[in-house]
């Protein structure tokens, strides 16, 4: 550094930082802030693109993506949620799609049944008789030659969805 009598104050600084950054000091300077802390992201990216679910009228009981897509159709079409058996879980299960608020429809036979009227039964246990029973037929409603009929989606069905997801 160069000193002299004309060196003011501002040029002693500017002379200093110069001229450590072109010399190594061994000490450290301290931080005003500390580092960042690197944090996981919320969202991992993918190069797979998410599957498209599968048409309703696909029968599939083993496949989650099938049920995945019978399902949403209870959310779009306002259907009263309704205790088991008559609930969308189990009878997206057994291979109903909601087609209306209070109408289910099978995706391969097309029968279709309405529950309306269920909500106006006001004794509790009466409504809950009425529910168990009409669950306890929910297979033979399908057609003959339905294969819905004959075999629904397992019991695990559904923990292997949430547990892909």
């Amino acid at each position: 550094m160069i000193d002299g009598p004309a060196t003011t104050d501002k040029q002693k600084r500017f002379q200093s930082e110069l001229e450590s950054l072109f010399t190594r000091s061994s000490a450290k300077k301290a931080r005003i802030f500390p580092p960042p802390v690197p944090v996981a992201p919320d969202v991992y990216t993918s190069l797979i693109p998410l599957p498209t679910l599968p048409s309703t009228d696909v029968y599939a009981p083993y496949s989650p993506l099938p049920l995945l897509a019978r399902l949403r159709t209870y959310s779009r079409r306002g259907f009263t949620l309704l205790e088991a058996p008559l609930d969308a879980v189990t009878l997206a299960r057994q291979g109903w799609i909601a087609v209306k608020a209070d109408e289910v429809e099978c995706g391969v036979c097309k029968a279709r049944f309405s529950l309306h009227g269920l909500e106006g039964i006001r004794d509790v246990g009466v409504r809950r008789e009425v529910v168990r029973r009409l669950g306890l037929g929910m297979k033979e409603r399908h057609a003959a030659d339905c294969a819905w009929r004959v075999r629904s989606c397992p019991g695990g069905s559904l923990e292997t969805v949430s547990a892909r997801c």
